[in-house]
């Protein structure tokens, strides 16, 4: 491999590289927020309707307890649809596997006895996969 191919490469990659890692801490933000939120929302809404000591303390606020319970629940439910019909967490898993495999072509490339095609048939294979992995084909 001359040095022009090798350059060509390692931009590549790094570009992938940066790629992948934007994309697996964005989804794994997303991912992970939303079944802490859902779950967050969805205890709130079982302990608000157990709230008694409110209609003494605060009347007003008592008759709307259950509409908060039905809207906490509601909301936990959408949450849990919207990542769950996202595909959140399997995006996240996708970017992680895909930017693992542009770290070990990384390496592979710093062997000096690499050659370019074998590099750039590796590439296209993670950039495949990684489609498949986003748009739901599973991952081999």
């Amino acid at each position: 491999m001359n040095e022009e191919e090798k350059r060509y490469l390692e931009q590549q990659l790094a570009e992938k590289h940066r790629w992948f890692n934007k994309g697996s801490r964005s989804w794994s933000t997303a991912h992970h927020w939303s079944l802490g939120i859902s779950a967050v929302t969805s205890a709130c809404a079982a302990v608000v309707i157990k709230l008694k000591w409110l209609e003494k303390a605060y009347p007003d606020l008592y008759t709307y307890r259950e509409d908060a319970a039905a809207l906490l629940a509601a909301l936990a439910t959408i949450i849990t649809a919207v990542s769950a019909a996202g595909n959140f967490g399997r995006k996240w898993q996708t970017n992680r596997i895909s930017r693992g495999k542009i770290e070990r072509l990384q390496i592979m490339l710093s062997n000096p006895a690499v050659s370019a095609d074998t590099v750039r048939e590796e590439l296209l294979d993670v950039m495949k996969r990684h489609e498949e992995g986003i748009i739901g084909t599973p991952i081999k």
